[in-house]
């Protein structure tokens, strides 16, 4: 059998060979596998092809011959899309058959075991587990408690899993080697757009906060201190200023904050004093600086302010002044 892939990719990582040998010490050394078998030579073929990113990786796999590839536990979340064949993945103790109408997807920190059977080709998307944090986290104004798990399996023949595959293609055109090099901000851009697309198509545990209106059920003197907050964001907002508009105890408030909203009213100040600074950084202004950026947020320590930036939004704040100024002229 000639492996002729349906979407070959740029050439960051490339492998196609007859040889299981060769297939075990790319699938070690390269896409990351801890253990891999094959039949014997002459009776396999074996291709991967991957573009890299500092966020995203997006590749395709085929097998001429059966194959058994091991993962160990990784910080990154793994999305398998069956293209042509049947293959099956172990996660814990749940078998999900992969094939052109089932996906599956592996969490961060669960080891899992792939099998894939002659003929098999799928599309492979790996998403780093601190982007996916802090794009959540931006898209819904506050950092979820708890962790990010998501369902292992996944229906691929719908239409919102569809227009998944559909942006991870045009991506992969876009980076093509046969085009010009892209900027780095335009590559940023990708990443977010297939990191968004991602949180909001595949169940996990916080996808009921995506679908929902993160207000409703929620008590009205945690509202009331929020709002509060965000119309005094430049200024360090007292606890004793809270209770006395809310009419709570410091005790109480800080109860509901985290039973509803997972957070502290200290954090969530912070958070929106991040959001205003990415905003300032995001005008582009020609006389800005990250140090007076910081400051006008009420940051005094800058070091702190890039690690909480970068935490939350997934860059420095020095990018994301860098990739406005270049978009503005």
């Amino acid at each position: 059998m000639i492996i002729s892939p349906s979407a070959p990719l740029r050439r960051h990582s490339f492998v196609h060979t007859s040889d299981p040998e060769e297939m075990r010490h790319a699938m070690l050394t390269r896409f990351g596998a801890s253990h891999f078998t094959g039949p014997p030579a002459g009776a396999f073929e074996g291709y991967g092809d991957f573009i890299i990113t500092d966020r995203v990786s997006l590749g395709i796999c085929a097998y001429g011959g059966e194959a058994v590839a091991h993962f160990d536990e990784t910080d990154a979340v793994r999305f398998q899309i069956g293209n042509k064949g049947h293959s099956t993945t172990t996660v814990g103790r749940e078998v999900v058959q992969v094939d052109p109408q089932h996906g599956c997807v592996t969490s961060p920190g669960r080891a899992s075991k792939l099998e894939f059977r002659a003929g098999y080709e799928q599309m492979v998307l790996r998403l780093g587990h601190d982007g996916l944090r802090s794009r959540l986290t931006a898209m819904l104004g506050f950092a979820p408690k708890g962790d990010l798990v998501f369902d292992n399996c996944v229906r691929t023949d719908t239409a919102e899993v569809q227009r998944l595959v559909q942006l991870a293609h045009f991506c992969r055109s876009q980076l093509n080697p046969a085009h010009d090099a892209l900027p780095v901000p335009i590559v940023h851009q990708f990443e977010q757009a297939i990191e968004v697309s991602f949180l909001c198509t595949v169940r996990h545990s916080f996808t009921h906060l995506l679908e929902s209106d993160v207000s409703a059920g929620t008590p009205a003197h945690v509202r009331r201190a929020e709002q509060y907050i965000e119309a005094n964001w430049q200024r360090a907002v007292e606890i004793e200023e809270l209770t006395e508009i809310t009419g709570v105890s410091a005790r109480t408030l800080a109860r509901a904050f985290v039973a509803h909203r997972g957070y502290s009213p200290r954090l969530f100040a912070k958070q929106v004093r991040l959001q205003r600074a990415k905003e300032m950084l995001q005008a582009g202004d020609a006389a800005a600086t990250v140090t007076g950026i910081a400051l006008a947020c009420n940051f005094a320590n800058l070091g702190h302010f890039a690690r909480d930036y970068c935490k939350a939004f997934g860059e420095l704040p020095s990018i994301t002044l860098a990739r406005a100024r270049l978009f503005s002229t």
